[in-house]
């Protein structure tokens, strides 16, 4: 082509550039963020607004733009234990249909973002591989022993920070530092509108106090640890899948995801 055409195609590059990255930056500015990442003393996660409100009716985005937003209308209780409640939702669904839901709530819920939390603890050594500490108990639900990591519900008045170094001390017995919060998310939003925050904590294996950890079970509470190399934990999960133990969703994701860090697109 003649020098002509092409300073007119860059100019054109040019242009279509100053006008998308903008929009682009505001759009990832409003964004809330998926994670908070802790250093140095601890601090609360930044969040602009929680995203899983905790009640029935929650606002929520529209999808179609031709149609009304689903919204519940009722929420009547069915059976309530000590823990739990069994619900019969009435919600209108985008089309203005009404429909019903069965779902369970817990009965512990607080003012928190979310009921609970679940831990994911790296185990750091100086000159070792990172490992991954597992918890291994029954369920009665599912009739098995199940391979998790550490969780519990978060107590009124606490953080979720809080609540994850003092469920890791009493399910295991080490200390850590919290290294990352992550928002309310749902286990199985089908079911229940439970949710959970990830919330990561590195172990420091050559801090005095975990030499020789003693975990503080609440009774009732029958917990196996385990100690797993990053690098092996996938395989080591499908063997225990073999062997007849239940796998923690969330525990085997996150296996999957250690795993592909280390493959090309498409192998």
């Amino acid at each position: 082509r003649s020098p002509w055409h092409v300073t007119v195609a860059w100019t054109m590059v040019l242009l279509g550039t100053l006008l998308v990255l903008p929009a682009s930056y505001r759009s990832m500015r409003s964004r809330n963020y998926a994670w908070t990442r802790i250093s140095g003393p601890m601090k609360p996660p930044m969040h602009v607004a929680p995203r899983w409100p905790q009640s029935y009716g929650r606002k929520s985005f529209r999808m179609h733009s031709d149609s009304k937003e689903p919204v519940v209308e009722t929420v009547d209780t069915v059976a309530t234990t000590r823990w739990l409640t069994l619900n019969n939702i009435h919600y209108r669904d985008r089309f203005g249909r009404s429909r019903q839901w069965n779902a369970v709530s817990r009965t512990t819920k607080t003012d928190q973002e979310a009921d609970a939390v679940v831990i994911l603890p790296r185990l750091i050594k100086y000159g070792e591989e990172t490992s991954v500490l597992l918890v291994k108990q029954f369920r009665p639900p599912v009739g098995a022993y199940t391979v998790e990591l550490p969780a519990g519900l978060i107590d009124s008045k606490e953080t979720a920070q809080d609540a994850a170094l003092r469920e890791l001390r009493e399910e295991t017995g080490y200390h850590g530092s919290v290294s990352m919060v992550g928002p309310a998310t749902a286990l199985s939003p089908g079911l229940t509108d439970e949710t959970v925050k990830i919330v990561c904590v590195d172990v420091d294996l050559d801090d005095p106090r975990n030499a020789n950890p003693v975990a503080q079970l609440d009774d009732g509470e029958d917990i196996e640890v385990e100690m797993v190399a990053q690098s092996k934990l996938l395989d080591h999960l499908q063997k225990l899948d073999h062997q007849g133990f239940v796998i923690f969703n969330g525990l085997y994701t996150f296996a999957i995801g250690m795993k592909y860090t280390d493959l090309k697109w498409g192998q």
